[in-house]
């Protein structure tokens, strides 16, 4: 008892320090053609962290667009805008590594003249939608605005607030997608472009001179974005995403990016919350072993409640899963995600979820239960302790599809073990020294599911995004804020563990399989 006394009284301290990083602002769209999730962004802070959603209508529905990389503007068209994007011109060449008819329009109803009812658009003027330019040089058009401005005056105008129309989903797979700007000079025209949700209806107007909708403008501009599965509640299509989000619930199997979340209020309040990313080694020969990846998260954790718990937390450590989650039919259509985890008391510099700072659609907590004889602690005080901090190894990509990956604990005793692993960035280097138990490592199942995709190129070596909300939305910049919610604690008792007790595990489990 006094072993753990002690135990629960570290703890303690630890959970009441400091648990949170300082805020970070978005960053300012330069229109440089850089995708944050690929860039060293500890050597381009101003081009880091540009991941969000915006709303948009698609045949009659209101769905999501996920934004992964910031905008491209053609500088071979010229534009006096500091962003160096224009409308009235359509671009010439297409941003690099795009094959010719490999884009889809993004078409950009714009109210001009008036202010719609209601006055909400889908991405307003300030602060502007995420990976969107802040400026634009309109003086090609400028006879065809309200009051007539001088081309001078608005060569370097703030982009205006508008909503988004996309004719395909392009299989809900990213790409580049071009600007094609509309503007509508009448309240009439805007409610029945809004209310039908289609680019049919907007198409129709803009062939009658007498209604208010101006021709199809062409722009230098791109946006990078997916649409996500499914469509919007119509009650969450009228809001901004630059809210706080929402706690998680611990096991709450929805996929909110895919449900409507019309049908249940549960877990479905703020969708778009649960959007955010973490930095991961993708481990394999085959696949540039070795290489940083980022991953991008969308759905809350998964955990398999049909697997026997000891108390009330649904997430367990030391059993597999019986069940997949429940949009899957079959483990078959998953990969396994192995997070090597440190377990002794030196503490580890840069870990990809850090100690005591929250990452994105993880489980706060963890029934550890089952594995008390190792860790010398009555079951009862193990079945709701706090996930610690660690790595994320992968073997394959996926193809960079979103997808249920389960998690296997990769335990780490011993510093210098763990020092290996993290030099190698790769599971074979985790099997090598799991064959020798000196090494103190050791693979614990568990029914965990994580629901992310990997980002396309490598990622980023070291921390470069703060995995903790960050501040109030720039202006102009887009906005990243809300992307993150407090999903994990500070080190619990798992970092008191010694060698001694993890090898006693080894063999406990390595008795349990021969048997």
């Amino acid at each position: 008892m006094a072993i753990l006394s002690a135990l629960l009284l570290a703890v303690g301290l630890m959970l009441a320090g400091p648990n949170s990083a300082g805020a970070a602002t978005d960053p300012y769209n330069t229109g440089v053609t850089v995708n944050p999730l690929k860039a060293g962004c500890e050597a381009a802070a101003p081009t880091c962290n540009n991941v969000g959603t915006t709303n948009s209508f698609f045949n009659g529905e209101d769905i999501k667009l996920l934004y992964s990389q910031n905008f491209y503007c053609d500088t071979s068209v010229s534009s006096a805008a500091s962003s160096k994007c224009e409308a009235g011109a359509k671009y010439s060449k297409l941003p690099p590594g795009t094959a010719a008819g490999a884009v889809d329009p993004l078409y950009i109803p714009i109210p001009l003249g008036f202010t719609p009812v209601p006055s909400y658009v889908q991405c307003q003027a300030t602060p502007m939608c995420i990976d969107h330019p802040s400026t634009i040089d309109l003086s090609r058009i400028a006879g065809a605005l309200p009051g007539a401005p001088t081309p001078a005056s608005v060569q370097n105008a703030m982009l205006p607030g508008h909503d988004h129309i996309i004719t395909t989903r392009n299989n809900d797979q990213p790409e580049w997608w071009p600007v094609v700007a509309v503007g509508v000079t009448n309240q009439a025209a805007w409610t029945a472009i809004t209310t039908a949700k289609n680019y049919a209806t907007m198409q129709a107007l803009e062939g009658k001179p007498s209604s208010g909708v101006t021709g199809e403008i062409p722009t230098n501009v791109f946006l990078w974005f997916q649409a996500l599965p499914g469509h919007v509640n119509p009650a969450d299509a009228s809001k901004n995403f630059d809210q706080a989000p929402p706690a998680a619930a611990n096991g709450l199997a929805i996929d909110n990016l895919k449900k409507d979340c019309g049908t249940s209020a549960t877990g479905c309040n703020n969708p778009r919350d649960y959007v955010g990313q973490t930095r991961a080694w993708i481990g394999n020969a085959s696949t540039a072993q070795g290489s940083n990846v980022n991953l991008l998260y969308s759905s809350p954790f998964f955990c398999d409640t049909s697997v026997q718990k000891a108390g009330a937390n649904p997430c367990e450590a030391g059993q597999k899963p019986n069940k997949v989650p429940p949009d899957i039919t079959s483990a078959q259509f998953t990969d396994p995600l192995y997070i090597p985890t440190p377990l002794f008391k030196q503490p580890v510099n840069d870990l990809q979820c850090p100690t005591g700072l929250p990452c994105i659609d993880h489980p706060m907590s963890a029934d550890l239960s089952r594995l008390a004889t190792a860790l010398g602690a009555p079951a009862s005080a193990l079945a709701n302790f706090a996930l610690p901090g660690h790595d994320h190894i992968i073997t394959d990509r996926n193809n960079n599809n979103p997808e249920w990956w389960p998690v296997t604990v990769i335990g780490v005793t011993n510093p210098a073990s763990f020092a290996l692993i993290s030099q190698a960035h790769s599971y074979a280097e985790v099997k090598k020294l799991e064959a020798d138990p000196a090494n103190g490592v050791l693979e614990v199942p568990t029914n965990i599911f994580l629901f992310f995709q990997t980002v396309p190129g490598t990622g980023v070596a070291t921390a470069a995004f703060t995995p903790t909300p960050v501040g109030a939305p720039n202006t102009g910049g887009g906005s990243t804020a809300g992307l993150q919610h407090q999903s994990l604690l500070d080190f619990g008792v798992l970092l008191l563990l010694g060698a001694g007790g993890a090898l006693m595990l080894a063999r406990r489990r390595r008795d349990t399989m021969a048997g």
